[in-house]
């Protein structure tokens, strides 16, 4: 028997995992291993889905720099596109998509922490100084530097 390549081991592990889901179980518990294998998959997967959206968070960071739109505006935009992603990725893995497996190979990884701290200073940006723990300043610094990191290649 030949060894399965990653695409088919991702795809058998997702379609275990959704027919856990449909008996009220949770590969988690019944098996932390293979879960740990399945979430890394998922994890790559993530990370290339951002990437294919590359030229949105490009666009999204040159009009914040270039003050075509508010710091709030980029805040929930930039969110707007993250989480978007991950309802995407949610809806392909319910379907059990035979597509997401494309997505195994890494692009960038090392955006996804840079996306993810991004996100968090969006999550924690308001215009009300008394309740934000990110301001303006701190939001264009992000915007420099995914745009750095989007356009090196």
């Amino acid at each position: 028997m030949k060894p399965m390549n990653p695409q088919q081991h991702f795809l058998k592990l997702l379609k275990y995992s959704n027919e856990l889901k449909k008996k009220n179980k949770s590969l988690k518990n019944e098996d932390p291993e293979v879960f740990d294998v399945f979430l890394d998959f998922l994890v790559r997967i993530e990370r290339n889905l951002h990437y294919l959206e590359k030229q949105e968070y490009i666009n999204l960071a040159k009009d914040f720099l270039d003050d075509q739109i508010t710091a709030d505006d980029f805040s929930y935009s930039f969110m707007a596109i993250y989480g978007g992603i991950g309802q995407k990725l949610g809806q392909m893995k319910r379907a059990e998509s035979v597509e997401l497996a494309n997505f195994l190979e890494p692009s960038r990884p090392e955006l996804g922490d840079l996306l993810a701290r991004i996100y968090g200073s969006c999550d924690s940006f308001s215009l009300d100084p008394e309740i934000a723990m990110s301001d303006e300043k701190e939001l264009k610094d992000c915007a420099q530097i995914l745009l750095l990191k989007l356009q090196e290649e």
